[in-house]
């Protein structure tokens, strides 16, 4: 069972699922009203990653549980917020439109109730990936990736691709997004990564800690554990088959280890995106990845569906 003080709303106003998650939050207020301060008001995100990881620090206390009212960055701007805080507990919500960390750490939405979560849920350390690119550092909490695949995030994120019919339909636009990928694929351009002083040159770069990951691809890792899936694609036409495969949840790569650095100098300018969070890798850029060594405290019932 998990043991708090106080139940604490982290919230996005402009997530794409807020009223479920507004709807979970109140069942948690429900079931446990002694921990429920009415006069709290939630912390609200910003865009300003800084400044959301100042207002939670500044809010929040030991014993303090956080429902994250958000999606997949909103759980990774908690986590970093927490980080090192072994008495400070985050619970994401089911706000966002993938919700990977969720789904890793709890399941579907609706899967069982919030009082079943708190009551049979165990508090996991959670090591996000640390990324620093030249002198920017950064984490992830589910994904990182450089190439093809935040290209296509980006051609989706276009409005002509938002106002196509149907958008709104979580199947139509699964459909939409696998549309996405062809174009994405042909249309980027291979760069080289120079590591440990060899080169090789690839179109897509992946390093995954959650098990799911986009919706739909699932990956041989959970956030539970201390290391990240780490996964490339050398050419636009494996794209494709690297594609399929995630979806299958057959992929096959390697490990970052808690404790390991990995050191790649990335030798054209090129897309990448953090959580969905995207932005830019100029040429010639050193960009180091590693397991935070601070974890941050999560709700799981993972265990329960592995003992099953």
């Amino acid at each position: 069972m998990i043991e708090f003080q106080r139940i604490v709303s982290v919230q996005n106003p402009c997530a794409s699922n807020t009223t479920r998650a507004a709807r979970y939050y109140a069942e948690l207020c429900e079931a446990y009203p002694q921990f429920h301060d009415r006069s709290l008001r939630p912390i609200m995100t910003t865009p300003d990653r800084g400044q959301t990881i100042e207002r939670i620090q500044k809010h929040t206390r030991e014993g303090d549980l956080l429902f994250v009212q958000a999606g997949d960055s909103g759980y990774g701007v908690t986590a970093e917020a927490i980080a090192g805080q072994k008495d400070i507990i985050m619970l994401p919500g089911w706000g966002g439109n993938g919700n990977d960390a969720a789904r890793d750490l709890n399941g579907d939405p609706d899967a069982r109730p919030i009082r079943d979560i708190i009551e049979q849920g165990e508090a996991v350390a959670i090591h996000p990936l640390a990324i620093t690119i030249d002198a920017l550092k950064q984490q992830a909490l589910n994904y990182y990736e450089i190439g093809a695949n935040p290209k296509g995030a980006k051609l989706l994120n276009t409005k002509l691709w938002r106002n196509l019919p149907g958008y709104g339909n979580d199947w139509l636009r699964s459909m939409y997004e696998y549309a996405a990928l062809p174009p994405a694929a042909f249309f980027s351009r291979r760069f080289s990564i120079t590591e440990d002083g060899v080169t090789r040159r690839a179109v897509n770069l992946s390093a995954v800690r959650s098990r799911y990951a986009a919706k739909h691809a699932k990956f041989p890792v959970s956030l539970a554990e201390p290391h990240a899936f780490m996964t490339e694609s050398a050419t636009p036409f494996h794209l494709l088959p690297w594609a399929v495969r995630a979806v299958r949840g057959t992929l096959k790569g390697n490990y970052l280890e808690l404790g390991e650095t990995r050191t790649m100098r990335i030798g054209r300018t090129v897309l990448y995106h953090i959580d969905a969070e995207p932005g830019v890798i100029e040429k010639g850029s050193t960009v180091e990845l590693a397991m935070s060594a601070e974890p941050s405290m999560a709700v799981s019932t993972r265990h329960l569906a592995l003992a099953a």
